[in-house]
C-alpha cells in the first residue's frame, strides 16, 4: 500500500489507496502514517478516504486508537470523503462520536483552516471563524482533574442549531446546552479523568467559540 501524505497549512493530509484496506501489515502502515505527524507535534490530521470503499474492524479499531493518542497530545484526527458504507458502519458502532467525520476534502480543509483548538489538561478553548451550513458532530477528549467544570460561551450570532454536551469519565452526561446563549455555566458534578466534549451542529452557519476549565 502506497500512502500519500502532504501538509496543507497546519493540516497534515493522509490519503489511503484505492479499494479495500487490508487488516494486517497495511493497516500497520496506515497507523504509522497517522501517528507520525502527531508525534511530530501536528494538531490537525485529516485522513482522506476518497479511494477506499471498505474498512475492516481492525482498521476501525486502529483509528480509534490513533484518535485516543491524538487527544493525549492535544491533537485530533478527522476523516473526510467517507464512503456511505463505511459511514453507516461507523454510525452503527456509535463511532461518529469518536472519529470526527467531515464532508468532502474541500469542506474539511475549509473548517480546519478556521479552527483554533487548544486541548490541554483542565482547560479547553475552541474557536472557529464563520462556517457555512455545517452538519456534523465534533467530539474531543480532555483530562479534567476536577469533579466539575465551567463553560464560557460566546454569543455566536449564527443560524441553525448548535448543542454542546459533556460527559464525565464514567460516561455520565454532566452538561448539555445550546451555544446561542452567552455566559458562564457550571457542569454538574462528575467523575474526574477523561471527559468527552460533543458538539452537534445542524445546518449551522456562523462563528463558534467556547472555553472549558476545571472548576
Amino acid at each position: 500500500m502506497t500512502l500519500q501524505a502532504k501538509t496543507l497549512g497546519d493540516v497534515v493530509v493522509v490519503e489511503t489507496p484505492r479499494g479495500f484496506i487490508p487488516p494486517d501489515t497495511e493497516t500497520d502502515k496506515l497507523d504509522a502514517a497517522l501517528r507520525g505527524p502527531i508525534r511530530d507535534g501536528h494538531k490537525k490530521i485529516l485522513l482522506d478516504l476518497a479511494r477506499s470503499t471498505h474498512m475492516t474492524s481492525r482498521t476501525i479499531g486502529m483509528l480509534v486508537g490513533v484518535q485516543a493518542n491524538a487527544f493525549k497530545s492535544g491533537a485530533a484526527l478527522y476523516l473526510c470523503n467517507v464512503d456511505k458504507r463505511i459511514h453507516n458502519l461507523l454510525l452503527i458502532l456509535w463511532l461518529t462520536r469518536v472519529l470526527n467525520v467531515l464532508g468532502t476534502r474541500e469542506e474539511a480543509l475549509d473548517l480546519l483552516s478556521k479552527l483554533d483548538l487548544q486541548l490541554a489538561d483542565d482547560v479547553v478553548h475552541f474557536r472557529a471563524a464563520r462556517v457555512e451550513n455545517l452538519n456534523t458532530t465534533l467530539a474531543y477528549m480532555w483530562t479534567n482533574n476536577g469533579a466539575a467544570a465551567t463553560v464560557s460561551q460566546e454569543a455566536s450570532g449564527g443560524a441553525g442549531r448548535i448543542m454542546l454536551r459533556m460527559r464525565d469519565a464514567s460516561g455520565h452526561e454532566v452538561f448539555a446546552r445550546h451555544l446561542d446563549e452567552p455566559g458562564a455555566f457550571a457542569t454538574t458534578a462528575g467523575k474526574p479523568g477523561a471527559w468527552r466534549i460533543e458538539l452537534d451542529l445542524t445546518d449551522y452557519t456562523g462563528p463558534l467559540e467556547f472555553g472549558i476549565a476545571k472548576l
